[in-house]
């Protein structure tokens, strides 16, 4: 695996010769080639969930990550929660929920359709208090409703 990854980290998609290692990279891969959950390349949808996905990647996996150690990885190894980290990152992702807002309004998912934006952020929703964000328990409720996220509910 160390031969695809050196960094020993998943996921990796492998495509011929071609080997991404970073997630969102992959997903802006997928979606630009087969035209598939991804806003046509040129628009202004398509700059935009690029700028989403930076976003997911640059800052919310981090703090979303804090709610998945604290909330799966701790219990499972018989340790508390840290409720001071989590209530430190619920602060910062603050922001960062009124930017997803912003984006989806009144639509279903960020981009009217189901996207590849919506992948990279609801593999997290599960973990993360959204009560005072409806619009977002309402999105995340759609995401993980879907027949393509049976899997992560089985988890």
């Amino acid at each position: 695996f160390l031969a695809l990854n050196p960094r020993g980290k998943v996921p990796v998609l492998r495509m011929g010769e071609l080997t991404i290692c970073e997630s969102n990279a992959s997903l802006t891969y997928l979606g630009e080639r087969y035209g598939r959950l991804w806003p046509a390349v040129g628009g202004g949808d398509h700059g935009r969930s690029l700028d989403l996905l930076y976003l997911e990647g640059s800052a919310f996996q981090e703090l979303a990550g804090v709610f998945f150690f604290n909330r799966v990885v701790l219990p499972r190894i018989g340790k508390s929660p840290d409720q001071e980290r989590q209530e430190k990152a619920s602060l910062k992702l603050e922001p960062i929920f009124n930017i997803l807002l912003n984006q989806l309004g009144d639509k279903d998912y960020m981009f009217g359709d189901y996207s590849m934006v919506d992948c990279a952020y609801g593999a997290w929703l599960p973990y993360l208090e959204l009560d005072d964000f409806p619009a977002l328990v309402r999105w995340r409720e759609r995401i993980l409703g879907r027949a393509s996220w049976s899997i992560t509910r089985q988890m």
